[in-house]
């Protein structure tokens, strides 16, 4: 994948966790510094990054629901957070 765009340079982009979306459209990717990038399968673009806290933990796992309509990811600090997925995969 690309590097990521936007003002996470610090962020060292050691992607933790990977997922694909069931219909194959995109993919998300959890780095070590909490935060959650999406890009679309086909151009490998980045559609959006999203930091799960103010205070990061690294992403330990991201996995879609199997009709593609939540992503949930976890941390190394225990969270859960689910995202309803069109929000944060809209092109």
């Amino acid at each position: 994948l690309p590097q990521p765009k936007g003002n996470q340079k610090q962020d060292s982009f050691q992607s933790e966790a990977i997922a694909f979306h069931p219909e194959a459209k995109f993919i998300a990717t959890g780095t070590e510094l909490g935060h959650l990038y999406f890009w679309t399968c086909s151009t490998g673009r980045q559609l959006h990054d999203v930091a799960l806290r103010a205070a990061p933990a690294s992403v330990t796992a991201v996995t879609f629901s199997p009709d593609g309509t939540h992503l949930a990811a976890s941390s190394k600090d225990g969270a859960i957070t689910v995202f309803h997925a069109p929000e944060v995969v809209a092109e």
